[in-house]
């Protein structure tokens, strides 16, 4: 999938947010704009959440995550996401069928000076322990 560049005001926001991809590479991570809707993921996270790069992006991160409405979201998450809470640890449901697949994830957000960059979501590579 393409970097979206044109999601950052400056090169240094975009430089930001690659180092910050770099540090996590080899993970599964997604990136959300401030209404929490998916804008990259990295091959691992497309891998983990079984479903094709063109279905992810644009779609609401909560959905991808096993949340069906907005009142299911956990406290917490949506301010974490948003860079207004400390980050948010949870396990969540990737599945959107009858087979669970439950991982751990943080959400937290990317901000630069007095300006929110992305909200970021990294997932456990493997099953969360019960």
């Amino acid at each position: 999938m393409r970097f979206p560049v044109e999601l950052w005001e400056t090169d240094l926001e975009c430089q930001i947010i690659r180092q910050f991809l770099d540090a996590f590479a080899g993970h599964p991570v997604m990136l959300t704009d401030k209404l929490a809707n998916t804008v990259f993921f990295t091959p691992e996270a497309e891998e983990l959440l079984a479903d094709r790069g063109e279905a992810i992006v644009n779609r609401l991160s909560f959905s991808l995550m096993g949340f069906g409405s907005k009142d299911r979201v956990p406290p917490g998450l949506t301010a974490a996401l948003l860079g207004e809470s400390v980050p948010w640890r949870g396990v969540v449901n990737l599945s959107s069928d009858d087979s669970p697949r439950l991982r751990f994830a943080e959400a937290s957000a990317i901000r630069s000076p007095g300006r929110f960059l992305c909200g970021v979501v990294r997932f456990s590579a493997s099953p969360a322990s019960p």
